[in-house]
This record gives structure tokens, sequence and C-alpha cells, in this order.
């Protein structure tokens, strides 16, 4: 019965030397991560430099990745130039390809569906126009107004798992969304500072669960696939009220950071975060 007993006592204590064996991995674990959260993200690499050649960016203000890692930036109008194009690289900068010039009016943002077919939103003309990933033209839809399926000042793009087209329609202050080939499927948004209202659409980015997020003249709102309202984070007072200047800029013109320094960055998005901030001049 002794035996019995100690051979008993011995699998417990074996038991919980196990059990705080894997407390202990666990909370490594979860510090390890909180910290790997709070770093901001690393410099991977830079690319590009003020001109109109091949590669060179005058005025970038709208980037896109697609499935293969191809990265598309809008090269806009600027003070020394009027490239007026859309640039295809590779994921680590090297030229592949360049389409546009006198194709646009006044280019915005870029977005790349699950095909590889690229959108981009052309605010001189209010459109919406598709090409394939060489640049070939496919269609494009679209006109000045404020009726169903049209713009005023339409800005960011953005497509989801199903093929669905989302447009930030900035002076009109709502999203609108539309099937692959441009056919209208539905809007949402007015003017104000509630929830779902907008003070002026900038941009706007879909998740793999369809959620759609959107900025707002100094916030992020979040709405589900249905369009309906869920959250919202960076209030411009809250920004202000603070002082930090630095998140101003951002949350109103994100783009303006690759303007100025007429180059793209990447960034280790490993390292990011939404708990983790930062903001450095590259």
């Amino acid at each position: 019965m002794r035996n019995v007993f100690l051979n008993c006592r011995r699998v417990r204590i074996r038991f919980l030397i196990l059990a705080a064996i894997l407390i202990v991995i666990m909370l490594g674990a979860f510090v390890w991560q909180a910290q790997e959260q709070k770093k901001p993200p690393s410099f991977l690499l830079a690319w590009g430099s003020q001109g109109s050649g091949p590669g060179q960016l005058n005025a970038p203000f709208g980037v896109a990745v697609d499935s293969s890692g191809n990265v598309y930036v809008t090269d806009t109008y600027g003070p020394k130039s009027s490239n007026s194009r859309v640039v295809k690289f590779t994921g680590s900068g090297a030229f592949i390809t360049q389409w546009g010039s006198t194709q646009f009016h006044s280019l915005e943002k870029v977005a790349v569906d699950s095909s590889g077919n690229v959108y981009v939103t052309d605010d001189g003309i209010a459109r919406v126009v598709k090409f394939t990933s060489n640049g070939t033209y496919i269609t494009q839809w679209g006109s000045q107004g404020s009726g169903n399926g049209q713009f005023k000042n339409p800005e960011g793009v953005a497509v989801d798992s199903s093929g669905n087209v989302y447009v930030a329609d900035g002076a009109n202050k709502r999203v609108e969304k539309f099937t692959s080939t441009g056919t209208y499927i539905t809007q949402w948004g007015s003017s104000g500072s509630g929830p779902g209202q907008f003070n002026g659409v900038t941009g706007v980015a879909v998740d793999s669960y369809g959620n759609v997020y959107v900025t707002d003249r100094g916030r992020v709102q979040k709405f589900d696939s249905y369009e309906r309202y869920i959250t919202q984070w960076g209030p411009m007072a809250l920004v202000l009220a603070n002082s930090t200047f630095r998140w101003v800029l951002p949350l109103i013109y994100p783009e303006t950071y690759t303007w100025l320094s007429r180059r793209i960055v990447v960034l280790k998005s490993s390292e990011a975060s939404p708990s983790c901030q930062w903001s450095r001049w590259y």
C-alpha cells in the first residue's frame, strides 16, 4: 500500500512540474508576443528617385501589391513634371513596365484583385479604370455627379475576395460598391461626424473577412461586409488635443509621406501591429 501511495505521489509531483513548465512557456510566449507587438516595423528597402524615366517617380500617390508580390504605383502630377501614369515594379523595386501619361487626367489610388487586374481612380474625369496586370485597358465606369455610380473626387479604391470594388467618393462623402465590371451595387455614408457618416472620404481597404475600413479626415471607420458600422478610432480632435502632430498627417493624408520623398518604402510587416506606432521620415 505504501508503494502505491509513493507512486501516486510521484505522479502528482511530475504532473505539477510539467504543468508549471507549460505555464512558464505560455507566459514567456505571451510576454514575447506583447513585446513584439510594441516594436515599430523595421526598414527593409526603398526605391525611386524624382524624374520621368522608367522606374522614376514624381508624385507617387497610391500603392498596391498583387498576389505575386509585384508593386503598382500611381505616379501623379507634380511640380516639375506630369507623369500621370501607373508604374509596376517587382517586390524588390526592379522596374517592370508603366502605362498612362495622356490616358489619365488626375490619378489617385490603385488596387489589384486576385486575378491581377488593376483598378485606378481618376479624379479629373471622375471614373474608375480597369486594366490587366500589364496595362491593357479593360473597362471604365463613372461620371461627374452625385447619383448612383457617379463620383465627386473619387480617391481610394479596394477590391474584396469576391471581386467587388469599393470606391471612396470624397466630395460626396460616401463609399460606393460595384461589381468587377462596374455595375453599381450599393452605397453608404452621408455628411457628418457620427458613426457611418463622413467628413471627407480619402481611402478604403477590405480585409479577408470582408470588413471595410474607411479613412475619413482624421479617423478610421470599420464596417462589416453588409456596410453596417462596427467601430472607429483616431479622432482628429484627440490627436490635436494631445499635440501629437505626427499622427495628424498620416490620418488625414497618409499618402503625403510617399509624395514628398518620391520613393517607395517597404517595412517588415511581421513587426507591425495595431498596437505599435511610428513616425519617421525616410
